[in-house]
């Protein structure tokens, strides 16, 4: 380097004009007592692995998340069985025992989702979606303007079983 301008001299402290460090600062000194940080202490250790014992994850509040969405969904099947028994005595009544059996039939298997789904069988809700998204496939095979919102509803519907779908599957990996 070179010498410092004629302006500093050595008697006006340091090259800044401030005022000079004293070197015991140990701020300014390490373990040997030169200068380059501060002083470290004689053995630390953040992690030790000889003596960590790892924790199993909590998952208590995934699963009470899960087991709280999943009876919510299941009460959309068990709506469903409602209205299809209502549709079921409707048909006995005008007297066409077919409808009235296929009507039953649809009202036993959402029952029976509604009390999978209700425990959280992740089957019920993938059964579920598929037998909306075919419904959702009926009601456009005989579209008109008037059946937007009906379709419109079953994609949400079917949407959201499969949502509740997948998060009953990654519950699983977890």
């Amino acid at each position: 380097m070179g010498t410092a301008p004629a302006s500093h001299s050595a008697a006006s402290g340091t090259v800044y004009e401030g005022t000079a460090l004293p070197l015991d600062n140990p701020w300014l000194s390490n373990e040997n007592g030169t200068s380059g940080g501060p002083k470290a202490p004689a053995k630390q250790t953040i992690f030790d692995e000889n003596t960590f014992v790892p924790r199993g994850t909590d998952n208590a509040t995934v699963v009470a998340a899960a087991r709280h969405g999943a009876r919510w969904a299941s009460l959309r099947f068990f709506i469903i069985t409602t209205l299809a028994l209502v549709e079921t005595l409707v048909w006995l009544g005008v007297g066409s025992t077919l409808l009235a059996f296929a009507s039953a039939m649809v009202t036993g298997t959402f029952a029976l989702l509604g009390v999978l789904a209700f425990r959280m069988n992740k089957t019920a809700f993938l059964i579920g979606a598929s037998v909306y998204a075919a419904e959702t496939l009926c009601l456009l095979a005989r579209w008109s303007p008037s059946m937007f919102v009906p379709v419109v509803v079953h994609a949400i519907i079917v949407w959201r079983l499969y949502c509740m779908y997948c998060v009953l599957h990654d519950l699983e990996t977890v």
